[in-house]
């Protein structure tokens, strides 16, 4: 919607108005809510066949492109015949990392929610304070780039307006001192990743009605000899979506290689702090692909980096290649 020299309304009105019935079928592209753009372009009918609401996923503007060039008007989503227990709930997510974000997506929608997406802290702050979209539910990782979802959800908090949108957080710390930590800023749950999708279900179930989860019992399914996750259990992940699963695999491989990359590079250059970043995006993705073993490999490997320095830089090396 907004570029540099002209409103993307604008545009898009020109199109149609100098080309008529000729005109090719416009999708919007906006970090506006759907509501506040159709304000912009009046009460006529809109001139665009399709809205997206950034950020967006790879899947999302596919799925736009080809609802528009066959004239569905609503998105299909897979959900294997199941109820969709979502219905009508408009929740944000906020979440740094690509793969996560786009399973989420998935999940939710094919629950019948309606998804935001946020890439980082800040602006999933902008996106609840601006007030544009009212949220039913937000979904908040804990560690982003940016700002953390610990501090995001004070800011939020310190609006008063929104002292009583659900807030969950998505950690993959489930100890005690991490709960009390995300309920001493005002969340009201959590859940552990990788994200099970009956848990997350639940859980904004029972947290968009007011009930408390922090009681609990949460399984870390800790074996430390695990390779892979089973399929069963990972098929349940994706809702036993395969075709979600194989596009996510695909991403991942990518993802992965650029991430040890970029650990490498940043050991080179002696950018300790930059490794650990990389390092626990490669924790979460890998666990949420399940491959145990290279997740934990990661979590390992970020908690030595967070200690490392100038004077000790030689011993922990020795330490990550001897394990």
């Amino acid at each position: 919607m907004q570029l540099p020299d002209i409103n993307g309304d604008d545009v898009a009105q020109s199109i149609v108005n100098l080309m008529g019935e000729d005109a090719p079928k416009i999708i919007i592209i906006s970090a506006y809510g759907r509501a506040l753009i159709g304000n912009e372009f009046g009460d006529d009918i809109p001139v665009y066949s399709d809205f997206l609401s950034k950020p967006i996923t790879p899947l999302q503007l596919s799925e736009s492109v080809e609802r528009v060039l066959n004239n569905r008007e609503n998105p299909v989503v897979e959900n294997n015949g199941r109820l969709q227990r979502l219905k009508g709930k408009h929740l944000l997510v906020v979440e740094d990392n690509i793969i996560n974000r786009e399973i989420a997506y998935e999940l939710l929608a094919a629950e019948g929610a309606n998804v935001d997406l946020a890439t980082g802290g800040i602006e999933g702050v902008d996106k609840v304070i601006s007030g544009t979209c009212v949220y039913d539910l937000v979904l908040m990782d804990i560690q982003m780039p940016d700002i953390d979802g610990l501090e995001a959800t004070r800011r939020i908090r310190a609006d008063g307006r929104w002292n009583n949108l659900p807030i969950v957080a998505m950690t993959a710390n489930v100890s005690l001192e991490d709960r009390e930590a995300c309920a001493a800023v005002g969340m009201n749950a959590h859940i552990s990743k990788p994200v099970d999708l009956e848990e997350l279900v639940n859980t904004v179930l029972l947290v968009g009605m007011g009930t408390s989860t922090e009681d609990k019992n949460v399984s870390t399914n800790d074996s430390a000899y695990e390779l892979i996750e089973d399929k069963l259990s990972l098929l349940r992940r994706f809702n036993n979506n395969k075709n979600l699963f194989k596009r996510m695999q695909s991403m991942f491989v990518v993802e992965m290689q650029t991430i040890i990359e970029e650990v490498a590079l940043c050991w080179q250059t002696k950018q300790w702090h930059e490794s650990t970043k990389a390092l626990h995006t490669l924790k979460g993705a890998a666990g949420t692909m399940g491959a145990v073993r290279l997740s934990r490999r990661a979590r390992d490997m970020e908690e030595k980096f967070k200690l490392i320095n100038d004077d000790n830089a030689v011993d922990v090396e020795c330490s990550v290649v001897a394990n």
